[in-house]
């Protein structure tokens, strides 16, 4: 397996039209591409939409409504709400004129020199830190697979806990790539792309036997990351009735930086059968 360079890169764009690479290709089909790669792409639409004043995303919702092809798309972004405070922005990802997958955004004004915050000093949720640190964990391709997909040329990915031992799933991922051709990817980026595994690093499927598709992501970011390694710490809850979710705090090298939740759309494989994935 050829590994991503520095340079290579998701998509191409050209004008509304963009172009994906090989590496935006998924586990389920390889005829389709990975929710990773679609939501960095929203996620970087999103971001080139002009604003007022400085502004970051404080919460992204993605929904996967079809199956995003290997194909050319073209992209529709509109500023919903805009003002000097807070912006609203929805970004569509279209083959020909049907939305496969699209993107809602709510972004604030980034506030300078503020005076104290109640007793002084900023006031974050009382997450636990994380023990470990990437490197030495289980990496892709150790698992059987019945093929590799394009978008882990495109990552490192490199689990440390895993749930079948009862244990709180983590994996610290990173990206080898750039996701728009001739652009680095801002940090808000890089974690939308990467925060697509909330889905399957918690799970505990066999996925031999079972398909499990998030048809969504929302992330709400608390700050910006300050490394391009990012840990997901994930948790997935299993329905009887073919409907699940998975829930995940995402932290990069320092501490937390947003929570992310998908809810999950699982079927049996009609044989039984079919290429093991890992997500």
């Amino acid at each position: 397996m050829k590994v991503a360079e520095p340079d290579d890169a998701l998509f191409r764009i050209e004008g509304d039209q963009v172009f994906p690479s090989d590496m935006t290709q998924g586990p389920w089909n390889p005829e389709h591409q990975h929710g990773g790669a679609v939501s960095g792409l929203l996620a970087h639409c999103v971001e080139a939409c002009p604003s007022p004043v400085p502004m970051r995303t404080v919460r992204m919702s993605i929904d996967l409504m079809r199956a995003v092809p290997m194909r050319p798309l073209s992209v529709r972004s509109r500023i919903v709400r805009s003002g000097r405070r807070i912006q609203v922005v929805d970004v569509s990802l279209l083959e020909g004129e049907i939305e496969v997958a699209r993107a809602s955004a709510l972004r604030m004004r980034v506030a300078k020199g503020m005076g104290p915050i109640q007793s002084g000093e900023t006031v974050a949720f009382p997450y636990p830190p994380l023990a470990s640190r990437p490197g030495g964990g289980e990496q892709f391709g150790r698992r059987k697979m019945g093929y590799v997909p394009g978008f882990i040329r495109a990552v490192e990915y490199e689990r440390i806990s895993d749930p079948q031992s009862g244990e709180v799933a983590v994996a610290w991922t990173r990206l080898r790539c750039r996701i728009v051709e001739g652009e680095d990817p801002s940090p808000q980026v890089r974690v939308a792309t990467l925060a697509d595994f909330t889905s399957g690093t918690g799970s505990t499927l066999d996925y031999t036997r079972w398909t499990c598709i998030n048809a969504d992501l929302t992330i709400h970011f608390e700050r910006e990351p300050e490394s391009d390694w990012i840990a997901i710490q994930a948790q997935t809850a299993l329905g009887r009735d073919g409907a699940g979710q998975s829930i995940a705090v995402i932290y990069d090298l320092v501490g937390p930086v947003a929570r992310s939740q998908t809810s999950l759309l699982l079927e049996a494989r009609p044989d039984g059968t079919g290429p093991p994935t890992e997500s």
